[in-house]
This record gives structure tokens, C-alpha cells and sequence, in this order.
């Protein structure tokens, strides 16, 4: 608890996986509305996986030559960010059909590929963290931290998407979640 670097990297991660679960808690919510079901869902996670699958190994090398992780993770951070934006920004139109899929998918790929920076670069910046022979403790307390804000943020966006807010209100508010991150990340 004395680390405060460590702490900071743990509340950006724990943000970068509150944005991250919006895959599970506000996608849906927008796919139901753009189209009626939620039968769509299957194939955007299935275009997240294959962006995973088919790009995580180029990027993370890409990205280990040319940024540090600092810069890795803030870049993540402002794609995923971008994501929620995006959907923020077209949600007023009250699209609907294949064209309201459109920001659902942009979101996707935005929120997969911030997530390709930041996942693997949060977890190998932890042991330049972390105290001498306690790698294992600060790993757990890395997921734990990053639960607990979880857990949190999960009931206040559950409450924020039920609120009958404008629109694009809950979108932007997620957006703001991984841009604050950026703000709390520790400087190397």
C-alpha cells in the first residue's frame, strides 16, 4: 500500500478492465437497441477474438521496439477511450439495423486494440514495480485491486446506463474512465 506507483498502475489497469467489461454490460444494451436482439453480439466477439488472435503477437512486438510502456499503455488507454466515443457520437442519430452496428463494431475494434496495448504492458511493467522477491504478491494484488474497481465501477455504470440520461451521456462517461487512467498512470 506504501507503493504508490504500483497503486497507480493498478486503479489505470482496474479502469482499462472496467472499460474493458463494458463488452458484457453496454455493448449489449446498444446491440438490442440498434437491432431488436442481441443475436449480432456473437459475431462482434467474434471479430474481437480474431483481432486477437490474428494481431496481438505483431503489435505487442511492434510496440515493444518503438514505446516504452508508459507510452504503450496511455496509447491503449486513448483507443479504448475513442471507442466509447464513438459510439457517444452516433448514438443521437438513433441509427438502427446494420448502420447502428456500425459504432457497436467501431467500438470493438477500438476497445480490442487499446486492450492489445494495454493487457500485456500493464503486466510487464509490474515487476519493475514491485519490491524484491514479492513479484508474486504484487501480481495478485494487481488483479485484486483491479476487481475491487471493478466490481464498483460495474454497479455505477449498471446504474448510469438505467438512468434514462441522454443517450450519448452514459457513452461519454465511459469515455472519460480510461482518460482519467491516463492521468493516475505512474511516470517511469
Amino acid at each position: 500500500m506504501r507503493n504508490r506507483r504500483f497503486l497507480a498502475l493498478c486503479c489505470a489497469y482496474g479502469a482499462y478492465l472496467l472499460a474493458y467489461n463494458q463488452l458484457y454490460l453496454a455493448l449489449p444494451d446498444e446491440v438490442e437497441r440498434a437491432t431488436g436482439s442481441q443475436a449480432a453480439l456473437a459475431w462482434l466477439f467474434a471479430l474481437s477474438s480474431l483481432l486477437v488472435v490474428v494481431a496481438q503477437l505483431p503489435v505487442t512486438r511492434w510496440v515493444g521496439e518503438r514505446l516504452t510502456l508508459r507510452r504503450s499503455m496511455v496509447a491503449g488507454l486513448l483507443l479504448i477511450a475513442a471507442g466509447f466515443a464513438v459510439v457517444a457520437a452516433a448514438r443521437p442519430a438513433d441509427w438502427t439495423g446494420t448502420a447502428g452496428l456500425s459504432p457497436a463494431a467501431g467500438f470493438v475494434v477500438l476497445l480490442t486494440l487499446g486492450q492489445m496495448l494495454v493487457a500485456p504492458v500493464a503486466r510487464a511493467w509490474v515487476p519493475d514495480l514491485a519490491e524484491e522477491g514479492r513479484l508474486g504478491l504484487y501480481t495478485g494484488a494487481l488483479s485484486s485491486v483491479s476487481g475491487l474497481i471493478v466490481l464498483l465501477g460495474s454497479s455505477a455504470t449498471g446504474s448510469l446506463l438505467d438512468t434514462g440520461l441522454p443517450a450519448a451521456v452514459p457513452w461519454l462517461v465511459l469515455a472519460v474512465v480510461p482518460v482519467a487512467a491516463v492521468g493516475v498512470l505512474p511516470r517511469r
